[in-house]
């Protein structure tokens, strides 16, 4: 096996399942991308609850979807696959635009009581989406990097002189 990787240079000669490479948040299959642009990735359970302005979404039941998710600066990409997170291309007539995170909401749901790990995300244009981490530390990881890239430029700091800035 490690055989075949050193000689075609190839990782798809590792044959790695779906499920392991779930586990795996690198941004290493995202190779068009400037490497400072993807800040997390991975599945995630999605849902969303509310449309813009508020709207509930249509339909009595709102079903959860698998979604490999690309969080870029402050943007959300929830793609089908990691194919079509790679290509940065949805899938012919799937075309969903991503979900702003500028001066969004983040927290764990405590009110989702049927699924554990899931956070809420709730847009500047009122939005609502539920996401479902694998685990605990998966779930506090998205919430910690959306937060951190939901600020605008320069949003969190504060000049104390000519030099100095608080953050």
């Amino acid at each position: 096996m490690l055989r075949s990787f050193f000689t075609d240079g190839s990782l798809d000669s590792l044959g790695t399942s779906e499920d392991a490479r779930s586990k795996r948040h690198s941004t290493s299959d995202l190779s068009d991308v400037p490497f400072s642009a993807v800040r997390k990735e991975g599945w995630l359970h999605c849902k969303q609850i509310l449309t813009k302005k508020g709207k509930k979404v249509g339909g009595g039941i709102r079903q959860w979807k698998r979604v490999f998710a690309v969080l870029r600066t402050h943007s959300l990409y929830l793609c089908k696959d990691r194919r079509e997170a790679v290509t940065c291309a949805p899938a012919p007539g799937e075309e969903e635009p991503p979900i702003s995170i500028q001066a969004c909401l983040v927290d764990i749901s405590y009110s989702e009581t049927k699924r554990k790990h899931v956070f809420r995300l709730t847009t500047a244009d009122f939005c609502e989406y539920l996401f479902q981490a694998e685990d605990r530390e998966d779930m506090l990881a998205w919430i910690k990097v959306i937060r951190e890239n939901s600020k605008a430029e320069g949003e969190g700091r504060r000049r104390i002189c000519r030099w100095c800035f608080v953050v």
